[in-house]
């Protein structure tokens, strides 16, 4: 988790990619064509914002030992745009190793809600919705940030 967020932290998009199994709903319907999907998205994302902090809150084992969910709190801020303020996205993550490398891969989030700083305080924004895709989208509340 905390490789993935410095990945997309610094831009490092092969390694979001690379680090994305292939279940996971941001690929649609997979293959070649999901992957450069989901680069685009990425990329779209890394140029957007400024990621600030991450808070790790809790982790817990899955189903089996090779299933694993990270719950955090990201801290980020748009990079151009009337506000300067920062948002905040609440996630709960669900990894599986992949058995040929060992590695952990990302599959999909278990959407809390995404905080944004309003007059008078913190509220809660919006939570996942579905893509064109079938997939959900990497920021899911992309339209309702730009129309804010």
């Amino acid at each position: 988790m905390k490789a993935r967020y410095s990945a997309f932290a610094k831009g490092v998009i092969p390694y979001i990619v690379r680090t994305t199994h292939d279940d996971n709903p941001n690929l649609g319907p997979g293959g070649a064509e999901g992957r450069k999907q989901l680069t685009a998205d990425c990329e779209e994302t890394c140029n957007r914002l400024v990621f600030k902090r991450l808070d790790i809150m809790s982790t817990e084992a899955g189903s089996t030992e090779d299933e694993s969910f990270v719950s955090f709190r990201a801290v980020y801020a748009y990079k151009h745009g009337t506000t300067t303020d920062n948002q905040i996205l609440v996630e709960k993550s669900r990894f599986v190793r992949d058995p040929s490398s060992g590695r952990w891969l990302y599959i999909e989030r278990i959407p809390w809600m995404l905080l944004r700083r309003r007059p008078g305080g913190w509220g809660q924004s919006c939570f996942s919705r579905r893509s064109s895709r079938g997939g959900r989208n990497l920021m899911s509340c992309r339209e309702q940030h730009s129309r804010s």
